[in-house]
């Protein structure tokens, strides 16, 4: 019989499909392969056909947008949002709005074209990877420890597990042991776990899905609100594997084919050759 799951951080519901769920081989998709190399404005050489760069790692010597980089940050060419202005924001009736102030930023993790997060070196100095006694991302943490039944790894510092409730089949959480709120706080150690932590699930995922495509986001808090006790910073990773359709959008709950127990099962039982996450 389908579950009904409630995640205890968000709120939300989801629907698990309990009755029909999937296994890797069950999903339909194209797995993301590089083949050869035509145009790509994110290349060496090419520093001339995005915006200007704000920020660059790596370059010794050379002005900025020129090559030499091992990391490239650059303003979305289409961004959904503009840096300049002030926020204005003003009641409509019963409604509030405010001006779109933000950033909009592209990171070109490596200038190597036919790289991969799971390819690359580790080395948290090149790239942006730069306690509380009570948390409710720390309790959750040590329960889903205790039960190994959706964790797929972990090493001194970090942990993935496939959360409880997830909106997508394979859908994982990347997040630190120790409480903190702000992503940009932590000593480089911390960035060096992580590294080899974030290296080991993407390289999970490639070994049991066949290289998917995937978005990841990091969640942390704003500006300003650095040091709370409310939020956990993490990163969110979720497999392009089915799609949102008219059930979902109608009814704001989410239909997942595979229970996260079964995912994380697949996950930690993959062999990920020449990877550690110790």
């Amino acid at each position: 019989m389908p579950e009904l799951r409630k995640d205890p951080i968000t709120g939300r519901w989801v629907i698990i499909s309990t009755d029909r769920a999937k296994r890797p081989s069950d999903f339909v998709r194209e797995s993301v392969r590089i083949e050869g190399k035509g145009f790509c404005p994110f290349c060496l050489g090419n520093e001339a056909k995005t915006p200007p760069e704000v920020l660059a790692y790596g370059r010794n010597g050379g002005g900025p947008n020129t090559p030499g980089w091992t990391v490239r940050v650059v303003p979305n060419k289409f961004p959904a949002l503009g840096i300049e202005g002030d926020l204005d924001r003003q009641g409509d009736g019963l409604f509030d709005r405010m001006n779109g102030v933000g950033a909009h930023e592209v990171i070109v993790e490596t200038p190597d074209h036919q790289s991969t997060l799971v390819r690359e070196e580790l080395d948290a100095s090149k790239h942006y990877y730069r306690d509380k006694e009570r948390c409710i991302f720390c309790d959750m943490i040590r329960q889903e420890m205790e039960s190994g039944v959706r964790v797929v790894g972990e090493n001194d510092q970090f942990v993935t597990i496939a959360p409880y409730a997830p909106r997508f089949p394979f859908e994982l959480w990347l997040l630190p042991k120790q409480h903190s709120s702000a992503f940009e706080n932590n000593q480089s150690s911390v960035y060096s776990s992580l590294a080899r932590m974030l290296k080991d699930t993407l390289a999970r995922l490639d070994n049991v899905l066949d290289h998917p495509a995937y978005n990841f986001m990091l969640h942390t808090s704003p500006v300003g609100e650095e040091i709370n006790d409310h939020y956990h910073w993490h990163f969110e990773i979720m497999p392009k594997l089915t799609k949102v359709a008219g059930f979902e959008w109608g009814t704001g709950f989410y239909i997942c084919p595979t229970p996260p127990e079964e995912s994380a099962r697949f996950l930690r039982e993959a062999q990920v050759a020449a990877t550690s996450a110790a």
